[in-house]
């Protein structure tokens, strides 16, 4: 027996065909969703993480000229950077970021992050995610240090089992 029921089939090929119909309107959907986003977003420093208005060209904490720092600053810099900042989203777009680009200048501050915030178990989970895409031997380290000694045993067992795929492949 397969693992996919034809339930659970019916229902995937009903979501893949509303979303074929959708194609021709995502112009008009990311539009509207930008519209709101705007209007709902928060826009921090990108050097201290302080909460400015979204027009704000010199961080009135820091004293960071913002376009420059966005402009001048290497992308990966900036992720590696993102990792550090007080909102879990932030943190977890940079990790996701990171992952795709396989920094591995990335590895020691995913793994700090690790520790940093142990009880945030996705978070956790996606940063072994992008030590795994990086895959260098100080991310394979890192990864068998977390799973003997985290606090947390979800986030030992992903990285055991991080572990294990990484061996194989």
């Amino acid at each position: 027996m397969g693992i996919f029921t034809g339930a659970y089939c019916r229902r995937l090929a009903l979501k893949t065909s509303y979303f074929n119909r959708l194609r021709g309107r995502v112009p008009l959907i990311n539009r509207s969703l930008n519209k709101v986003l705007t209007m709902a977003a928060t826009f921090f420093c990108p050097q201290c993480f302080t909460k400015v208005a979204e027009s704000t060209e010199i961080c009135p904490h820091c004293h960071t000229d913002i376009k420059h720092y966005l402009h001048h600053v290497p992308y990966v810099t900036r992720l590696i950077h993102a990792l550090g900042h007080p909102e879990s989203e932030a943190r977890m777009s940079a990790t996701i970021a990171l992952a795709g680009l396989a920094a591995p200048e990335a590895v020691k501050p995913l793994l700090d992050l690790i520790a940093q915030w142990p009880s945030d178990v996705v978070q956790g989970t996606q940063a072994i995610d992008a030590l795994m895409q990086i895959n260098t031997k100080e991310a394979r380290q890192g990864i068998d240090t977390i799973s003997k000694t985290h606090p947390s045993a979800v986030i030992r067992h992903v990285a055991e089992r991080a572990l294990s795929r990484l061996l194989e492949g």
